[in-house]
């Protein structure tokens, strides 16, 4: 019935948008990310919980920080409420500035700030191909998703940057100049709707990180609390997450809230 009811039903293309500004604790401190593209809805069945939309997305990427600039593309498809999947391809061009790119000669050297000070460091070019796989769940107020990337990266480093790996800025993390990082987030949340003409609801709770890069074996860990504030009409949505770093060899007791960050969706 259902694979009936797919072949048939009228295909509905809509275009989709999306901004996101955001301010961090850590690396470039300021980051734009805009997107758009196409949504081209398969099947939709508003009585269905699993089935209320099937849809395929297209869309173009555009990132930039102090640091660098990064272009591509993602295709995303969710079969069904509960489980979407995506693939991204992306090229970065890094500007070579005070906080990119620095290379290092063996996965065991320090990469903290004071490390990175005695590196020298220069431009460089990327390229990244991203698989992700996400499962979400509601059961009440209750939330609960977690995420699955698997990441390619090789970097083609510039004059000045000398080394067989390098500091990845936006994982945080020394990886080899071809590496393959494996990310698991996990978040859980309570829902709390307020009737307000300016807030639409609140989500709290908890959102765990953990990374893993192949070649150079670097590992982070990190978990905290997590707040988003989604407003009345739906178009404004700010994030604020406060990770302590509980594995991780750039760890500091005198800054132990290292990942601190707050994002405003458009």
């Amino acid at each position: 019935m259902f694979l009936t009811a797919l072949l048939s039903t009228a295909m509905a293309v809509e275009p989709v948008a999306t901004t996101f500004l955001s301010v961090a604790g850590w690396e470039s401190g300021l980051q734009w990310q805009g997107q758009g593209g196409v949504k081209h809805t398969l099947y939709s069945d508003p009585s269905s919980t699993l089935f209320s939309d099937v849809y395929v997305q297209g869309e173009v990427l555009v990132q930039a920080t102090p640091d660098y600039l990064r272009g591509g593309a993602q295709l995303e498809f969710s079969p069904m409420a509960m489980l979407v999947f995506r693939f991204r391809y992306e090229s970065s061009s890094y500007f070579g500035n005070v906080k990119s790119v620095y290379g290092f000669d063996t996965a065991a050297d320090g990469y903290g700030d004071a490390e990175r000070d005695q590196r020298t460091n220069g431009p460089g070019y990327d390229t990244r191909v991203t698989g992700t796989a996400v499962l979400r769940a509601k059961v009440g107020p209750a939330i609960v998703a977690t995420v699955f990337d698997r990441a390619w990266i090789r970097q083609d480093p510039g004059e000045g940057v000398v080394g067989e790996f390098w500091y990845e800025p936006e994982y945080q993390m020394l990886v080899a100049m071809d590496d393959k990082i494996l990310q698991n987030t996990t978040v859980l949340l309570y829902e709390k709707t307020l009737e307000t003409d300016a807030v639409d609801n609140l989500l709290i709770g908890v959102m765990s990180t953990y990374r893993r890069a192949q070649t150079s074996e670097d590992v982070i860990y990190r978990a905290g609390p997590m707040l988003v504030v989604n407003t009345h009409d739906g178009d404004r949505s700010v994030l604020v997450i406060a990770q302590p770093q509980f594995v991780s060899r750039t760890f500091s007791a005198v800054k132990p809230f290292f990942a601190v960050r707050a994002t405003m969706k458009f």
